[in-house]
């Protein structure tokens, strides 16, 4: 008989190694993109780069009906299809996911390009915006085709690939053309040409390697096309993809309604330096959701459920001391991007304490889309995007951008609530376990030691740094007192043969 342990250890290297992966990944790309806006905002100033992050945002919601949950609904059956070795099936996914995907994104980019002026001038009251809009449209079905590219690659578990499109290339590209535009004088023009190549050039890169990973998409293999159940489980993944964009979106699209766009940049300046501390929990997601609807269709939920906590743990493991970086060190750190920008601290606080709770629930989400809950998922986005909505309504003009950061955070906490209820009355499991005091014992000890040491030794500038040293060094020599788990030891062993298994291959060559 065969040892349900030996799958639990073989998945969680499996997981492991893709999300140590993915984690290099988003470290870099996170790395990338920081550098990025930090060179955006200091040579656009507030305003500039305010009206830059609503038309990303307008620009991210459009996409979002364009792409009919299309990338998700690729990954989804394409996974099933693979694991049933229905090369058929899967040439019929993919490109059924390309066509209708591509097809309604250029009808709203044209759309778009056509109402840009009558959006900017009567919703935002800002002129300017036009043009940003404008140009911006022209990325919808390049964005779109990439998407469905990333997603693809992850049916193949290849999720060097999608890493390394959507977070280091895009972004290292983006970078690049800005900077070389910037030198040539152009600012807020500048930034949004470099932002079209970006996707331009991404598009491309895509389709390289998706002919490289799967020829048969290309080869005379006749494909089987089941359009209407793709387009029937994307349409209802759509609206909870939707729902998400409105409750990560919403909040910079109000505050242009009834703010300043300076206030825009100034707040999603520091929604950026919160949001990477989701990067250890969606370095585990892109491997992980493949494996989800894999293991829910052969009906192993108690592997399910240990890859869930160990990739929950890990992810809370990682993400808890950057929190406390963020709540010690809030006005240090918006100085990075100049005086200006300093304001927005307090929305850095209430954000970093938004990504521990995201942390902290899961992949609870990911865990009702993959095994076919997709109708449970939209119900919790749709009402809770609406709740964001109406918070940010109320709250914005009462607080400021700190009132947006407020209603963020309130819905974020409400859906993933309502997420670890669902997934543990359809399925009797949760992510948390007894040794997760273990990282909350490290954490308050760090901070404890830190506190203490700013007291006694008052230091400035660059020299603070040193603080945020002894915080990480004090939080992992706690945990490894503590003790590891077996899990964690399977985890360790996974990463350490991966890099040893590089540097072989490296010395090889």
């Amino acid at each position: 008989m065969e040892d349900p342990n030996l799958d639990i250890d073989n998945l969680t290297k499996q997981v492991a190694r893709g999300g140590g992966i993915a984690l290099i990944g988003q470290g870099l790309g996170k790395g990338i993109k920081f550098i990025l806006q930090i060179v955006l905002t200091r040579v656009l100033g507030p305003a500039s780069y305010g009206l830059y992050t609503l038309g990303i945002s307008a620009i991210g919601i459009i996409q979002g009906f364009s792409l009919l949950g299309l990338p998700q609904g690729v990954l989804r059956f394409g996974s099933l299809h693979l694991s049933e070795g229905d090369k058929v099936k899967l040439k019929g996914t993919i490109i059924s996911s390309f066509v209708l995907g591509l097809g309604l994104s250029i009808i709203m980019s044209i759309i778009i390009f056509f109402l840009s002026e009558v959006i900017a001038d009567r919703i935002f009251k800002e002129p300017d915006l036009g043009h940003v809009l404008r140009w911006f449209s022209v990325t919808l079905p390049l964005l779109s085709f990439a998407s469905i590219c990333t997603r693809t690659f992850l049916i193949f578990r290849k999720v060097e690939y999608q890493v390394g499109i959507e977070l280091i290339f895009l972004p290292l590209i983006n970078l690049v053309i800005v900077g070389l535009l910037f030198l040539f004088g152009l600012r807020l023009n500048g930034a949004v040409y470099a932002y079209i190549a970006s996707a331009f050039c991404s598009s491309i890169l895509g389709l390289f390697l998706l002919f490289r990973l799967f020829p048969d998409l290309i080869s005379e293999l006749k494909a089987q096309y089941e359009i209407k159940p793709l387009l029937f489980y994307s349409l209802s993944v759509m609206l909870v993809g939707l729902s998400a964009l409105l409750i990560t979106k919403a909040d910079k699209i109000m505050i242009g309604i009834f703010m300043a766009s300076r206030n825009v940049g100034i707040y999603n300046a520091a929604a950026v330096i919160a949001f990477q501390g989701s990067v250890f929990l969606y370095s585990f997601h892109g491997i992980f959701a493949p494996i989800i609807a894999d293991l829910h269709n052969k009906k192993k939920f108690a592997e399910l459920e240990s890859l869930l906590k160990s990739s929950t743990k890990w992810a809370l493991s990682f993400t808890l001391p950057v929190v406390f970086i963020f709540v010690l060190f809030s006005k240090q750190i918006m100085l990075i991007y100049g005086d200006e920008f300093v304001a927005g601290w307090t929305v850095l606080i209430a954000f970093g304490f938004v990504q521990l709770i995201n942390v902290s629930s899961g992949s609870m989400g990911h865990i009702l889309i993959m095994t076919g809950r997709e109708k449970i998922e939209l119900a919790n986005i749709l009402i809770l995007g609406l709740i964001n909505i109406v918070l940010n309504y109320f709250l914005i003009p009462a607080f400021g951008i700190l009132g947006a950061a407020l209603a963020t955070g309130a819905s974020y906490t409400l859906i993933n609530i309502s997420r670890l209820i669902e997934v543990y009355l359809l399925y009797k499991i949760h992510p948390y376990k007894f040794s997760y005091f273990k990282i909350i014992l490290a954490g308050i000890a760090s901070v404890g030691a830190t506190l203490l040491f700013k007291n006694l030794i008052q230091l400035k500038g660059w020299l603070q740094l040193l603080e945020v040293a002894i915080l990480l060094i004090i939080y992992i020599i706690i945990i490894f007192i503590l003790g590891l788990d077996k899990e964690d030891h399977v985890v360790l062993k996974a990463v350490r043969n991966k890099i040893n298994f590089s540097i072989l291959k490296t010395k090889g060559e």
